[in-house]
């Protein structure tokens, strides 16, 4: 849609294209995406002039929180800026001063995209009207909007659980996610349920889940793939461990840290590979459309910036 829209305006009435979105390999994605729509942005740019054969670029928000006030005076009425999961902006915070800053010039031509529209610590969006603390859209699509055009999938999410046991201190806690616990409890007691030492918790989870990856495969669907998001990269080696026991093969394992990590992701789109094993790495955005079957065996949650 935003490629659609800025192949439209760049027909007379915007002269550039600046896409800003939360990481390095969102900017290729962006690259690939918006060419397809007859646009061409050059990836990673430092700086919001691009090359005499692009018609922009793609940039990170820490890139252009690093140098907002100089990338002002390159901007503005004639330039586009998407803003790629807005929600990582924030008024009076480092990535959401850089981006008024740098894109002030142009902000009656901004075009802010989320699926989450808020933040957690309930600071403002920069460019988002509020009624009554809530954010108001422009224009909205809807998950259900999505599924009955057939642009997205219908997800059903399976929940387990049980009683679990684990030592605090000198006690034995017992409890399920049904009761009631402290922050701290709360957390030793998931800890617990993702842990592969249980061998009628994750190992079991996982067994069924590679059970229906089979029967989607064997429907028909021959490339489909299953992904786990794991805690750490210590729990991501201990999954893929199990994952190869229960399958016989040993399954991707792709972490942030990996210099190739995202290569890694790319390689696995274009495989039939059936399992990966990602920690920090499927977040904000990243587009892997072969995994009908996925597992959450993490608790980390992505900090304000």
């Amino acid at each position: 849609m935003a490629g659609g829209a800025a192949a439209t305006l760049l027909a007379g009435r915007i002269n550039r294209v600046v896409v800003v979105c939360p990481t390095g390999p969102l900017t290729r994605q962006w690259a690939a995406a918006a060419a397809a729509a007859g646009v061409h942005l050059q990836p990673g740019a430092s700086t919001p002039r691009p090359p005499g054969d692009f018609h922009g670029i793609a940039v990170t928000y820490a890139r252009v929180a690093q140098a907002g006030l100089r990338w002002a005076r390159h901007v503005g009425p004639e330039t586009l800026v998407i803003a790629d999961e807005a929600h990582h902006l924030g008024d009076e915070l480092a990535w959401g001063e850089g981006f008024e800053a740098a894109f002030g010039p142009a902000k009656d031509r901004w075009l802010l995209l989320s699926g989450t529209p808020f933040r957690s610590d309930q600071v403002a969006i920069p460019g988002v009207r509020y009624e009554g603390g809530v954010a108001e859209a422009d224009i909205a699509y809807t998950y259900a909007d999505a599924v009955r055009d057939g642009v997205c999938r219908p997800v059903t999410f399976i929940p387990y659980d049980g009683q679990l046991q684990w030592r605090s201190g000198d006690d034995v806690v017992e409890a399920s996610f049904g009761d009631v616990l402290t922050g701290r409890e709360a957390g030793r007691r998931y800890r617990t349920a993702i842990s592969v030492e249980l061998p009628d918790g994750l190992p079991r989870i996982l067994q069924q889940a590679n059970e229906r990856l089979e029967r989607l495969r064997a429907d028909g669907h021959r490339d489909a793939a299953g992904l786990v998001v794991a805690a750490d990269a210590e729990h991501a080696r201990a999954i893929a461990k199990v994952l190869r026991e229960v399958t016989g093969a040993p399954p991707l394992v792709v972490v942030h840290t990996d210099a190739r990590a995202a290569e890694k992701l790319t390689r696995f789109t274009g495989s039939r590979d059936p399992w990966t094993v990602a920690v920090d790495m499927v977040s904000g955005g990243v587009d892997l459309p072969r995994p009908p079957v996925g597992g959450h065996a993490t608790a980390a949650e992505t900090p304000p910036v």
